[in-house]
């Protein structure tokens, strides 16, 4: 999940990230899914500091089932507008192309407002995605998240994040078809790499029973 740490200008960054499936989804969401469970899903993340409060990252999705698959490629915005005594309020901007490995969509557009709030070792993100996803037909979906922090003095962070998917707006899921996915993460610095963990759980039909996470992160 983004907050609003924007790099400094010119500054490059690349982060890994690895969801890897223990428990599957319960159903499948729609025709063309792959199973999860014990499978891989990347994503290489390579950002830039663009200017003062902006910066932008193109991803490249993958999956790990039998070898490596190409997902598609994710090109990103995030603008900081607002910063002052702890508070931040930005927009998150993305289009996407990806493979049916990954989404029923293959071209998705979102716009996500986000909200971060810093108060000592405390730091809590929310945001909203809105996106409009094309076919079959073209729609939108709503995806909301949240995430709070503790960084213990030791200086190893503490973290619980909640994701959800409830579905088309203009229709919203009843709650069991709807994806909701809690993690418990832990993450600290290793020399100057950036290294987070986490464990997640799904809670509906519609949701990775058991999911576990890795993120790789250094700025250069």
């Amino acid at each position: 999940m983004h907050d609003l740490e924007i790099p400094e200008t010119g500054q490059f960054s690349v982060d890994q990230h690895v969801n890897w499936g223990i428990r599957g989804l319960r159903q499948p969401g729609w025709s063309g899914a792959q199973p999860s469970q014990g499978a891989g899903y990347l994503s290489t993340e390579i950002g830039l500091g663009v200017a003062q409060g902006w910066s932008g990252a193109l991803y490249l999705p993958g999956v790990l089932a039998g070898g490596y698959h190409p997902a598609g490629a994710n090109l990103r915005n995030l603008f900081r507008l607002y910063h002052e005594e702890g508070l931040s309020f930005g927009i998150l901007s993305q289009i996407s192309l990806l493979t049916r490995r990954i989404s029923p969509e293959t071209l998705q557009i979102e716009t996500r407002p986000v909200v971060t709030w810093r108060a000592g070792r405390w730091f809590l993100v929310g945001g909203v995605g809105f996106t409009a996803a094309s076919g079959p037909g073209l729609h939108s979906v709503l995806s909301p998240q949240a995430r709070v922090n503790y960084t213990l003095p030791s200086e190893i962070e503490l973290g619980v994040e909640h994701y959800a998917d409830l579905g088309r707006i203009e229709q919203p899921n009843a709650l069991t078809r709807q994806a909701h996915q809690s993690f418990l993460t832990i993450g600290m610095p290793v020399g100057r790499v950036e290294v987070s963990v986490g464990l997640g759980h799904g809670w509906t039909r519609s949701s990775e029973a058991w999911v576990s996470r890795l993120r790789l992160g250094i700025e250069f």
